[in-house]
């Protein structure tokens, strides 16, 4: 028999958000690993001492944290939290909670705390504590490029000598030499750029159709210039 499952979406349900999300899961490692008390006294001296309660630097900066691992824009990883349960364990918030506004983000980034090394903080923070959790390796870059159709003239290219010479060993490297480091001498024109032939001077449009007026060829010019028209030149048809 089909069964049918009716929705029961409006119903108020008791449910924490510890038992939704996985032991094994992601966020698990990374909430395991990282330790973000630091946030609050790296930007304290940013804040008044009187005034309402802000909302709290380490749930925004755990918001930029998965904004970054889920490559989501402010405006959408606020809309995640927001339904999704089990980002909202990773902040610390229930699903009573508020989530801060996309603006609180953007102004905490650009003006409020854009002077204040959190970011740098941050990141070598979190690099830190991935690496000693065994989350991430140093072992392997990424290089991210856009490939696009340049209109660039071959024949224009010059070559850049390096500014510095590669010295292979680091034994060579770590000895003083009392001397800078020359670049080597590039070739005085690369192969790249070779000279083009000279070519002959193109005929205009008159002299390319005149052989092949009605299939004729020019006569002669005549002996006597006194007996030709003066509008008509010397040899034309």
């Amino acid at each position: 028999m089909i069964g049918k499952q009716p929705r029961n979406t409006d119903q108020v349900q008791c449910v924490s958000t510890e038992t939704l999300v996985p032991p094994q899961h992601v966020l698990r490692r990374l909430h395991a690993a990282l330790d973000l008390s630091f946030v609050r006294e790296h930007v304290a001296p940013f804040y008044s001492e009187i005034g309402r309660h802000s909302i709290d630097p380490e749930v925004v900066v755990r918001m930029w944290i998965l904004q970054h691992y889920y490559g989501f824009s402010e405006r959408e990883v606020c809309d995640e939290v927001t339904m999704h349960a089990g980002f909202r364990w990773f902040c610390g918030l229930s699903f009573e909670d508020p989530v801060p506004d996309q603006s609180t983000l953007v102004k905490l980034r650009t003006v409020k705390w854009a002077e204040s090394g959190l970011w740098q903080a941050v990141l070598e923070e979190t690099v830190r504590a991935c690496e000693a959790a065994g989350i991430a390796r140093g072992k392997r870059m990424g290089i991210d490029g856009t490939q696009i159709n340049a209109n660039a003239a071959i024949v224009s290219l010059e070559a850049i000598p390096p500014a510095l010479k590669v010295v292979e060993g680091a034994a060579a490297s770590e000895e003083p030499t009392g001397e800078a480091a020359t670049p080597a001498p590039w070739p005085s024109r690369p192969p790249w750029r070779r000279r083009r032939r000279p070519q002959p001077p193109r005929p205009s449009r008159w002299q390319r159709r005149l052989p092949r007026a009605r299939g004729r060829k020019c006569p002669p010019a005549r002996k006597s210039e006194a007996q030709e028209p003066p509008w008509r030149p010397r040899g034309l048809c």
